[in-house]
């Protein structure tokens, strides 16, 4: 049995968190323990740099046409960019990918 993956939010509005807990994640704040990954929707800067120092996945939002700050996102350690403003496919796909190569790897 695969348990469903624990993911951090920061950020986002209710009805975001409950289409995630719908589609298989367990949402909790971002500093419960045992993350499969963080999520830190808007510009939070202290969300996004705790998210970066927990070692988990970090997906977050950028503007879509802003290729310096994603680039700066990824070089900082964020694993995905889900483009601005976040879109629920989006932001599943993302977390999918996040969570699925961080399970692959931490074996």
């Amino acid at each position: 049995a695969t348990t469903a993956p624990r993911i951090g939010v920061s950020g986002g509005d209710p009805a975001l968190r409950q289409a995630l807990t719908q589609a298989g994640f367990v949402v909790v704040t971002p500093e419960e323990p045992e993350l499969s990954a963080v999520l830190v929707l808007g510009t939070n800067e202290p969300a996004l740099e705790a998210a970066l120092a927990r070692g988990v996945p970090v997906v977050c939002e950028a503007a879509a046409l802003d290729f310096d700050a994603v680039a700066a996102l990824l070089r900082r350690g964020v694993r995905e960019v889900v483009p601005s403003p976040a879109r629920l496919d989006d932001v599943l796909r993302r977390l999918g990918r996040a969570t699925r190569r961080r399970s692959t790897t931490s074996r």
